[in-house]
């Protein structure tokens, strides 16, 4: 496992390197090939700010948290990575039995545990609504415009001056992020 370290701040300290990368041995376990895990530090007021980004398998899931303990801030950030990776692990369990499949996927046989076991976990999300948009071409500007109009965290629009779907979203801090397709 490869650990790749970005520090926002201040420089990662040894001591923190090394204890992520002992805790981070546990989620080898989930998969057979884990690749390279993005460790990004931030220390800030006296917050330290850990976040890991883990591609096992080609998959990618991240996990973080902030607390004045570097240690346990790492801790729980792992802890919530492992929690990922469970409910990750069981979704393509139950998917691949309820498919029929008696052969798990590379890298889940040794996981598949008990079906009663499998099917107790997180469901399969399934698509709930459809809606289809029939809006009429606009700006990135008019869509900012119509996503303050409308109260929505999100707008799906087609650009007018490329003709592509684009999508327009506000994040946490208010800002907005724009994505073209």
């Amino acid at each position: 496992m490869e650990m790749l370290l970005r520090s926002v701040g201040k420089p990662v300290p040894n001591h923190a390197r090394e204890y992520a990368g002992r805790k981070l041995r546990k989620i080898e376990k989930f998969f057979h090939k884990v690749g390279a895990v993005e460790f990004v530090y931030d220390e800030l007021r006296g917050q330290h700010s850990v976040e890991f980004t883990v591609d096992a398998d080609g998959y990618f899931v991240r996990g973080g948290d902030t607390d004045t303990d570097l240690h346990a801030a790492i801790d729980r950030a792992v802890e919530k990575l492992e929690t990922q990776l469970k409910r990750f692990r069981g979704r393509i369990i139950r998917y691949h039995r309820s498919k029929g499949n008696k052969q798990m996927p590379e890298g889940f046989a040794e996981f598949a545990s008990s079906p009663e076991q499998a099917m107790e976990e997180d469901p399969i999300p399934r698509i709930a609504e459809r809606r289809s948009l029939n809006q009429k071409p606009m700006t990135p500007e008019e869509a900012a415009f119509q996503l303050d109009l409308l109260g929505q965290d999100f707008l799906f629009f087609r650009d007018a001056t490329t003709s592509s779907a684009s999508l327009i979203y506000r994040r946490s801090d208010g800002n907005l992020v724009l994505i073209e397709s």
